[in-house]
């Protein structure tokens, strides 16, 4: 019994401690005994009381000295920490101030544009990786001019004006034509030029690319695929958790496809069926995407471009929409079909659609305010 109570007191040494203890050797005693220094109460006031006030007594109080009241302190306001305004630079936030650069000293311009280049360097055998030989030599760089540019309305039309009358020429020297590379592919050579503008027709419409996983018209016709319909549709789980997708329908026959193609200005109802439901993510790229297309006018090849405000990347859902738990009735519905019917646009969306074509308008061209054409008017939309 003895011997297993000495092991348990081995065992138990240091638990105490929060810190491991390396050491469980006792320490040595006190070479010397303990030895307490009086002090005596020498400047202790019989008035004063306790030994802690009276030693507040010999704190010195402090006051401020002669120096410190005559030196002021700075005053420091707002504009000290905001931007510091130089009368030397005045109208240096002007928008003439881009397109007049400041002038420089000779010496400090060259500076700025050193003429640094590669092509004298040669490539010697070395027993160095590609990767470090390629930073030895470094890149070639030229010394490029660099061109002012407006960035104001007007400079940037008169941009854009210029770059027509550049591109001008090319179209009568075929040998100019056929110098054009490609920027990626050097074996792509220039066939035809012709001028780039803004699709007035679709400029006001709001297109998203979809980028789709499954074909959800892969057995139907060419006329039954275009009038697929996408719906939006978003609702939030038990969780909180917010949920987007798209649902696609189809016309029910090929023979409603005809006619939702043919008959646009008819206020019929069309009765069409859900095809497929799209998990909904949004494309998080920063690259913007064009619509281009080419059409022949009497001057010859028109190419006409339409920027997508979005990209849109629809995957197959795999799991059913009621097997989601949502957190009421109303955050999802089951449509297995709707009726479409196309409608007239509002005064809202004319305006709108009148203010978006002002924008590619001249600033001396006139702003057309009044109603639009029929041949101009807004598609229908459901």
């Amino acid at each position: 019994m003895a011997q297993s109570s000495s092991k348990s007191s081995k065992t138990t040494v240091g638990k105490e401690f929060l810190c491991k203890v390396r050491y469980h050797n006792p320490l040595p005693p006190v070479p010397f005994p303990q030895k307490l220094l009086p002090i005596p109460p020498t400047y202790v006031e019989p008035d004063v009381g306790s030994y802690s006030q009276a030693r507040l007594q010999h704190y010195v109080q402090y006051r401020h000295t002669a120096l410190e009241e005559a030196t002021p302190y700075p005053l420091m306001v707002d504009a000290d920490y905001g931007m510091p305004i130089d009368p030397c630079l005045l109208g240096v936030f002007d928008d003439t101030a881009h397109t007049e650069p400041q002038p420089l000293d000779p010496e400090d311009e060259f500076l700025l544009n050193l003429p640094t280049s590669s092509a004298d360097r040669t490539a010697e055998p070395t027993t160095r990786a590609p990767a470090a030989a390629s930073r030895a030599l470094g890149p070639a760089r030229t010394n490029g001019t660099r061109r002012p540019f407006d960035h104001s309305r007007a400079g940037q039309l008169q941009a854009i004006d210029d770059s027509f009358h550049f591109f001008s020429k090319f179209d009568n020297d075929e040998e100019m034509l056929r110098s054009l590379r490609h920027p990626t592919n050097s074996k792509l050579r220039a066939v035809e030029a012709m001028p780039l503008l803004p699709n007035e027709t679709l400029w006001p419409t709001n297109y998203v690319l979809f980028s789709l996983d499954a074909d959800p018209a892969e057995n139907c016709s060419d006329v039954t695929r275009e009038s697929l319909v996408f719906l939006s549709q978003q609702g939030s789980n038990e969780l909180g958790e917010t949920d987007t997708w798209c649902e696609a329908y189809l016309p029910e026959s090929e023979d409603t496809a005809r006619r939702m193609r043919e008959n646009t200005a008819d206020s019929s109802e069309y009765r069409l069926r859900s095809a497929r439901d799209y998990d909904a993510q949004s494309d998080p790229s920063t690259q913007s995407h064009y619509m281009i297309t080419v059409s022949e006018e009497d001057s010859g090849a028109v190419a006409s471009y339409v920027r997508f405000q979005g990209k849109l990347l629809l995957k197959r859902s795999n799991v059913a929409r009621t097997a989601r738990n949502y957190s009421s009735s109303d955050a999802y519905r089951n449509l297995t079909n709707i009726d479409l019917q196309m409608r007239e646009p509002t005064q809202a969306e004319s305006l709108e659609r009148t203010q978006k074509l002002d924008q590619l308008r001249a600033p001396t061209e006139p702003n057309h305010t009044d109603a639009l054409d029929s041949d101009q008017q807004t598609p229908y939309s459901p």
